[in-house]
């Protein structure tokens, strides 16, 4: 019996990783990377396993989120899309990532945080912004953000913070 559990386990392991894009690795504890700079991609590959849990999308040409269905991983809890060229996020791009508790969006070109932006990120606990070109804060840009604990806005173009930008911030504990 025992056995016959470890080759069925085999099997979904070895089944997750034939199911990877090719550009990317798929690894037994459903993380993927994508960030091979000699395979790189402007849109999110559209075959990433549906029980993906990490999913790394650094050093591409991702201009923005437009590809990303947060519907396909209802398991996802950490994104990583670092090192990209990404200049705006729409404010229906995270509808559907519910599960998501990180997301690092650094070194991209994002210029402006809009109310709305973070809309369906109920659960994000951290929110990695930093290095990129943002010189504006909506008022409420955060506000749909009831969980997140740490917010990380360093060496951005900001030469004010509104009034009312970090409403609705009632975990933050470091920024």
């Amino acid at each position: 019996m025992l056995r016959h559990l470890h080759f069925v386990w085999f099997l979904s392991m070895w089944g997750y990783s034939l199911c990877c894009p090719s550009s990317c690795n798929c690894n037994s504890y459903r993380r993927v990377y994508c960030n091979n700079p000699q395979q790189m991609f402007d849109a999110i590959p559209t075959n990433i396993p549906s029980n993906t849990i990490y999913l790394h999308l650094d050093n591409q040409l991702l201009r923005n989120l437009s590809s990303l269905t947060c519907n396909q991983f209802p398991n996802l809890q950490q994104l990583y899309i670092n090192n990209n060229q990404i200049e705006l996020i729409q404010d229906t791009d995270f509808l559907g990532c519910s599960s998501l508790i990180r997301l690092d969006i650094q070194n991209n070109l994002l210029t402006e945080i809009k109310n709305g932006t973070f809309n369906g990120l109920t659960s994000l606990r951290i929110l990695e912004l930093f290095n990129n070109e943002i010189s504006d804060l909506e008022t409420g840009a955060f506000k749909d953000l009831p969980a997140l604990y740490q917010l990380n806005i360093r060496n951005n173009l900001l030469t004010e913070i509104k009034n009312g930008t970090f409403n609705g911030l009632t975990s933050l504990q470091r920024l």
